[in-house]
């Protein structure tokens, strides 16, 4: 995949980033939709990329049960994320 020069993808200030305002108004109508569903919604484990944005839209979502069941494991798992490319906003940051 050719990419244009000047693309504001490969900035690195666009590392890892976070989850935007439309990002964090999703989940909350995710969130929304559970807390009104008459289905139970009680899982035993909670699996998200590394990426920040995946791990607050996890967080964000599903708050109010992580909250309420602190036991339940959240897992960040590597192979759960996105493939890496050139796109800095696909790539994570270092572990500190």
């Amino acid at each position: 995949m050719a990419v244009a020069e000047g693309c504001p993808y490969l900035s690195e200030a666009i590392t890892d980033p976070p989850l935007t305002f439309l990002g964090q108004q999703d989940c909350a109508r995710v969130r929304t939709a559970i807390q009104n569903s008459p289905d139970s919604f009680k899982p035993d484990l909670y699996v998200t990329s590394p990426l920040r944005r995946a791990a607050q839209t996890m967080v964000e979502t599903f708050q109010d049960d992580l909250a309420a069941r602190p036991e339940v494991p959240c897992i960040a798992a590597e192979d759960s994320r996105e493939q890496i490319g050139v796109f800095c906003c696909d790539k994570r940051l270092e572990k500190v």
